[in-house]
């Protein structure tokens, strides 16, 4: 990828000076081609590599995110109900 980054700001440079020929410009195009690729690669890459890692080491705040939501459940939970005078329905 970098190779390809240095003749394409090479080719820049020459085209700064000079239109280019025809040749020079279908390479200009098809670096530009081969570097999009590339990037496009590197993305998946990228992807694949979080998506095998969250599913090796998984989410580290599960235990205790599930420990919150249960404590919060037993607190909301209404055990009995109970009438205007206080006594038990």
């Amino acid at each position: 990828m970098e190779n390809t980054k240095t003749v394409l700001s090479l080719i820049e440079i020459i085209e700064e000076c000079r239109d280019l020929t025809v040749m020079e410009w279908n390479f200009k195009e098809t670096l530009i081609q081969n570097l999009n690729l590339l990037l496009e690669q590197q993305r998946v890459y990228s992807k694949q590599r979080s998506k095998i890692r969250w599913v090796k080491e998984g989410d580290a705040g599960t235990k205790r995110f599930h420990a919150n939501a249960t404590i919060r459940h037993r607190n909301n939970l209404i055990a009995q109900l109970q009438k205007e005078n206080c006594d038990l329905v």
